[in-house]
């Protein structure tokens, strides 16, 4: 019963460090993402501009704003979306930060019960030998 609930404590602890693991990878996936994003988002701005500077001189510089705009609400709209990976990820990891922490009390209780269950053992073997030795006189 010991050896179980040691085992179920170790496995507990071992999901629980994978949990965070996984976490933080997706933590670390999200940011990477939204630092991508915003590079590509400086890089369409800049192809933005020099286009605009482009038909300015040709006189049709209105065109090339709408783009600007459009890819720059593109561009917004696709760092909310890594945001809200971030966010979830963040979540994912208290929630698994949690779950460590209950399964680290139980296998304290199971660590606790298992001295108590020795000391009481120990006890038992301490009076059977007093109680042998009474008889014997």
């Amino acid at each position: 019963k010991i050896q179980e609930a040691w085992k179920s404590a170790r496995t507990a602890a071992a999901r629980k460090v994978e949990r965070e693991k996984k976490a933080r990878e997706a933590q670390e996936a999200a940011r990477r993402d939204a630092v991508e994003a915003s590079r590509k988002f400086v890089e369409a701005a800049q192809k933005a501009v020099d286009r605009k500077k482009a038909r300015e001189e040709q006189g049709a510089a209105m065109p090339v704003a709408e783009e600007a705009e459009r890819k720059y609400k593109e561009a917004t709209r696709n760092v909310d979306k890594l945001m809200d990976k971030l966010n979830k990820a963040r979540e994912e990891q208290e929630a698994a930060r949690k779950v460590a922490e209950e399964a680290n009390r139980k296998y304290e209780k199971v660590a606790r019960q298992a001295e108590e269950q020795r000391k009481a053992l120990e006890e038992m073997e301490l009076a059977r030998e007093v109680a042998e030795e009474a008889n014997r006189k």
